[in-house]
């Protein structure tokens, strides 16, 4: 079980002066539910009291003050397919202001090919909820608006796919490399609107890469590592979509 309270306070002269606070709690139980089964559950509950001035006629939120609130369960599965084959499955269940219930599914498969070679997959749904700024943002600070918060804006969405390898070859020798596809979708937009401008969902796209590490012990007190990272982007607009 753990806790946290944080307090944040943000004064932008002339713009706005926030003070967020934020009470977070998460319970996590695993358990041996059989001999190829381990289980973990848990749930979690986080409240954020946001409240906020606005001092500017340039740019608002409305409403100037918010309660913000977002819950979690969630279980997964450890299955022991074989002495060195591991399957993860696990589902998690977001709650959120804005957009109500998300559904995360993942399942990761681990394949120990000997003591120091390990072969892993990964698939998974990642979501990034609506913010203040997404929906509650105005400029200027009173009607009409230049600029208006999406009230139907949506939670970005991106679908991952991992494939990896680690190895130690050689006791002071490790490293491992991963290659990724995101496939993005529903991703923030900027749309023209009657005298102005809001916030949309009409972009989608995807990301390929590749991560390597390596990490190499030349005496037991000095230790050199290095890394690389490659990728790459493309982003479209939805069909009769225009961003600014």
């Amino acid at each position: 079980v753990q806790m946290y309270y944080d307090r944040v306070e943000r004064d932008q002269p002339g713009s706005i002066n926030d003070r967020m606070d934020t009470w977070d709690l998460d319970a996590q139980y695993g358990f041996q539910l059989a001999e190829k089964h381990r289980l973990l559950w848990g749930v979690g509950y986080r409240r954020m009291r946001d409240e906020l001035d606005n001092l500017s006629p340039a740019l608002a939120f409305i409403p100037a003050s918010a309660r913000l609130h977002r819950g979690h369960v969630f279980m997964q599965d450890e299955i022991a397919l074989s002495e060195r084959v591991e399957l993860t499955l696990g589902l998690k269940f977001e709650h959120n202001n804005y957009t109500r219930w998300e559904a995360l599914p993942n399942a990761r498969l681990a394949w120990r090919l000997d003591d120091t070679r390990l072969l892993w997959g990964a698939l998974s749904r990642a979501v990034r909820a609506p913010s203040r700024v997404d929906r509650e943002l105005f400029v200027p600070a009173n009607p009409p608006y230049l600029f208006a918060g999406g009230p139907r804006f949506e939670s970005e969405i991106a679908n991952v796919l991992e494939i990896g390898y680690r190895a130690q070859p050689l006791p002071q020798l490790s490293y491992s490399v991963t290659g990724f596809r995101h496939e993005f979708s529903r991703l923030r937009t900027v749309e023209p609107a009657p005298g102005g401008a809001i916030v949309g969902n009409g972009m989608e796209g995807a990301l390929n890469g590749i991560e390597a590490w390596g990490s190499y012990r030349i005496l037991p007190q000095w230790r050199l590592t290095a890394g690389y990272t490659r990728h790459r982007q493309k982003l479209t607009l939805l069909p009769g979509i225009t961003s600014l």
